[in-house]
C-alpha cells in the first residue's frame, strides 16, 4: 500500500517485541529506562516551510530504520496495518 504524509510527518511501521517466549511465557518490560521502538519508515512528507518559504527537507528517507520514543507520535490503522505518524523532531536516530 502507498502511504502519503504532510509537512515534517514520518510514517513508520513500528518493529515487533518480542513479548513471548517460543514455551509461551511472557517476557515482562523489566528496564523501565529503555522507552524506545524502532520501526522502518514507509513514508516521509516534502519538509516544512520556514517563514522565508524555504522548504526544510525531512533528514530521513523511505526504509530508513528509525528509533523513537515509545510514546510519540499519534498510532493509526489503516488497510489492517498498524502505522505510526511521527513528526520529524520525535525520531531519535536513524539505526545503520
Amino acid at each position: 500500500m502507498n502511504h502519503i504524509t504532510t509537512l515534517d510527518r514520518v510514517v513508520v511501521i513500528r518493529d515487533d517485541k518480542e513479548t513471548t517466549t517460543s514455551s509461551g511465557l511472557i517476557i515482562p518490560d523489566l528496564d523501565p529506562l529503555v522507552r524506545t521502538d524502532t520501526g522502518l519508515v514507509v513514508a516521509v512528507g516534502p519538509g516544512r516551510t520556514t517563514k522565508n518559504n524555504v522548504v526544510i527537507e525531512v533528514a530521513v528517507a523511505v526504509g530508513d530504520r528509525v528509533m523513537f520514543d515509545s510514546g510519540a507520535g499519534i498510532n493509526v490503522r489503516t488497510d489492517g496495518e498498524d502505522l505510526v505518524v511521527l513528526k520529524e523532531d520525535e525520531i531519535i536516530g536513524v539505526i545503520v
